[in-house]
């Protein structure tokens, strides 16, 4: 299976993905986000949960094209193994006639890695300040950090709670994580 993403002007990305059997080239435009709903699709899928904890192996990310677009569908099956469709439409927000364009089950470790792969290239090509300012959001560093230490040690980055914190929020080790993002991209 191969995955391929790149920006293609501002506001609009350009990519595809193929396997034996299909090949779907598609269009991304920034009205919605669609890469950072992939990375944490990925992520969640990592966990098996949501982050409320209920069970949830089913998940849908929308890549809009305006007004057409695709809905990727990524299911977690038997084995840590992941069944994905990707129906595409002429009008996303009215979702009628739809047509499967791609179909796959893969390990989860595999699809990630495609990724995350994609997405080195993609920051080695415009960094994080030209991706902001091509897309029109940040790119999703922490779901990136999050997906690429689970690819290159099945952990995660460890989160920290203070005890004097009323409204429990999370600390990292961004000491930590600027050493991790020097290795992937040894510069």
């Amino acid at each position: 299976m191969k995955f391929n993403y790149e920006l293609a002007g501002c506001g609009w990305a350009k990519g595809f993905i193929s396997n034996d059997y299909h090949d779907y080239c598609f269009t991304a435009s920034s009205i919605s986000d669609s890469i950072e709903w992939l990375l944490k699709t990925l992520l969640e899928l990592c966990f098996d949960a949501i982050p409320d904890g209920s069970i949830n192996s089913r998940r849908i990310v929308e890549f809009y094209e305006e007004p057409s677009g695709s809905l990727w569908s990524f299911e977690l099956i038997e084995n840590r193994k992941i069944k994905i469709v990707i129906i595409a439409y002429e009008n996303l927000d009215d979702k009628g006639n739809g047509k499967i364009v791609f179909k796959e089950v893969c390990e989860l470790s595999y699809f990630i890695d495609l990724i995350i792969d994609s997405m080195e290239c993609l920051l080695n090509r415009h960094g994080l300040i030209g991706y902001k300012d091509s897309w029109d959001h940040e790119f999703p560093i922490a779901h990136f950090l999050r997906l690429k230490q689970i690819q290159s040690s099945s952990k995660i980055f460890p989160s920290m709670y203070s005890q004097l914190d009323p409204v429990n929020l999370v600390y990292s080790d961004l000491e930590g994580e600027f050493r991790f993002l020097k290795r992937i991209f040894g510069k």
